[in-house]
């Protein structure tokens, strides 16, 4: 089994990986409503020392299935649970490999070997019999921060001004805000804030 992922940090997801997101992006869902993996994310954060839960900005004696967590905090737990996902399956002796950092830059059929070629940037493929392809995120609305227009939040740093600098996408002031383009042509805006 090859597991194949554009960021340097497999299992995580756009969405919660520290290079797309940040620790002021609340996930939009509570503990309770993950799926289970092999723990739950209130198990998960319990199993962490003090020093680590300081890192993720919780308080032991405040985990709550009912809270939400920043999304990096969803990333590290993900990321732990696709890990334990793997070194099950390499006890089971299924061989895992990982690509990670690995852009696709094409994928190719081959119906008369039944094959698929998974082609990576650097001229380098993997050959596999069956693929499952999640392509992820498109934005395909431009940036006009000069509108305070985003046509998405990612990767979230665009959206914050760099310290000291309150001017740098947003305007003067620490309202934070992007619209996100409803399906039916309208705009929606989100609006919140942060103490930057």
């Amino acid at each position: 089994m090859d597991k194949i992922g554009r960021l340097a940090i497999i299992g995580v997801g756009m969405p919660y990986d520290r290079t797309t997101t940040n620790k002021y992006n609340l996930c939009n869902i509570s503990s309770a409503e993950i799926p289970q993996l092999d723990q739950s994310l209130v198990a998960w954060l319990h199993s962490l020392s003090d020093g680590e839960l300081e890192n993720q900005r919780i308080k032991r004696a405040e985990i709550d299935e009912d809270e939400t967590y920043c999304r990096t905090t969803l990333g590290d737990y993900f990321h732990s649970q696709y890990s334990a996902i793997v070194v099950a399956l390499r006890a089971a002796g299924i061989s895992c490999h990982e690509h990670a950092d690995c852009p696709v830059v094409d994928v190719v059929d081959n119906r008369s070997s039944n094959e698929v070629e998974i082609h990576f940037a650097e001229n380098e493929k993997v050959v596999v019999d069956r693929v499952v392809i999640a392509t992820g995120h498109s934005f395909h609305e431009p940036d006009d921060p000069a509108k305070v227009y985003f046509g998405s939040p990612w990767p979230m740093h665009k959206l914050i001004p760099e310290k000291g600098n309150r001017q740098r996408g947003v305007g003067e002031r620490s309202d934070l805000r992007y619209r996100v383009p409803a399906r039916d042509g309208r705009s929606s805006l989100l609006v919140w804030s942060a103490s930057l």
